[in-house]
């Protein structure tokens, strides 16, 4: 069974087709589609980043407003795709993470290793 993408077509292997059959018949897809409704949970990790990107935090009380991420300051939409790259600002190449560190400590003047630790300790406290 050949399995077509708008980037490429991949042969599937004959345990995966088995599985997505047996999945289908026993209904577990309709399921889970029942259970989250028209909700996609991908929609709370995109709602966690925006509230992240744009609520004020740090000592200068900063948004990540202006971070630039590549395409300029504050453009998000495809600059993950064009991730490693150099950034001439620090004349280093980044991934996205490293970026977004770099923002979080120079735009909002956070110190992330008190940050990093002081998580540390609040998950210590609650045992996890």
């Amino acid at each position: 069974m050949w399995c077509e993408d708008s980037f490429f077509v991949v042969r599937m292997p004959r345990a995966v087709r088995l599985a997505q059959r047996s999945c289908a018949a026993d209904g577990v897809f309709d399921q889970y589609r029942d259970l989250m409704g028209d909700d996609n949970p991908a929609v709370f990790v995109i709602d966690e980043g925006e509230e992240l990107w744009f609520t004020a935090q740090g000592p200068k009380s900063a948004t990540l407003e202006a971070c630039d991420l590549g395409l300029g300051s504050g453009v998000t939409a495809g600059t993950y795709v064009r991730f490693p790259r150099y950034f001439a600002d620090t004349d280093e190449v980044m991934d996205i993470e490293a970026r977004l560190v770099h923002c979080m400590t120079t735009i909002q003047g956070r110190d992330l290793d008190v940050d990093h630790c002081e998580a540390l300790l609040l998950a210590g406290r609650s045992g996890h």
